[in-house]
């Protein structure tokens, strides 16, 4: 009897967990802003990593250049150490569903002796998915004013990015062919936002909550 009773309650329990978990999350509209201006990184992180991952004393928030005068820039200086392929960015980890609206807007400038080949900014999904959108030979040493929609990304199988999409991550990439190895390269970002929907959660009011 008693075997009886705890299977029958397993059941009821798995139904309803089941039933719970395919019901539609309840989402409410998200945007991300990061403008840097106290200096804070905001959970952006030096990308590409390197192979021993620790504290980097060049990767910070700095003064000079910014874009339309703000206080602060998120940088990147990097040192070549060779002459050959050169990449530095940033990279952050995000939690939210794409919409027909989405949009990622920002500034990045390039301080270098050339022009990159590429820039490359990328959604990872959590689905394993990546979606870039290339900007070939930008010009160096001026602010880039990026405004760029869903239909601007797509796969390497040019699967375009559509709404419903959960992001799980932004990267924000130049490349370089051949370097100088006596040139310190120079990414920034400036006024980063990304908009889409993520699911409604309790936010406190006293205490403020921390979100990223």
């Amino acid at each position: 009897m008693k075997r009886t009773l705890s299977a029958f309650f397993a059941s009821v329990f798995w139904l309803v967990g089941s039933y719970a978990f395919c019901q539609e999350l309840d989402k409410v509209q998200y945007t991300a802003l990061d403008n840097f201006e106290t200096g804070e990184l905001f959970g952006w992180e030096a990308y590409p990593y390197a192979q021993d991952i620790a504290f980097d004393a060049l990767y910070f928030a700095r003064n000079n250049p910014t874009y339309k005068n703000s206080k602060y820039a998120l940088a990147r200086p990097l040192k070549a150490n060779d002459t050959g392929e050169f990449e530095h960015g940033f990279t952050k980890q995000f939690n939210f569903w794409t919409t027909p609206e989405t949009a990622i807007k920002c500034a990045i400038y390039f301080q270098s002796d050339r022009n990159p080949e590429v820039l490359e900014i990328a959604l990872g999904t959590f689905e394993g998915e990546l979606f870039t959108h290339i900007i070939e030979n930008p010009q160096a040493n001026q602010w880039l004013e990026l405004n760029l929609s869903m239909e601007n990304f797509q796969t390497d199988s040019e699967k375009p990015l559509s709404a419903g999409k959960h992001i799980q991550v932004v990267t924000v990439k130049g490349s370089y062919p051949v370097v100088s190895y006596l040139y310190t390269y120079t990414i920034l970002m400036d006024d980063f936002t990304i908009n889409g929907e993520r699911q409604r959660r309790f936010m406190a009011t006293q205490p403020t909550s921390t979100d990223f």
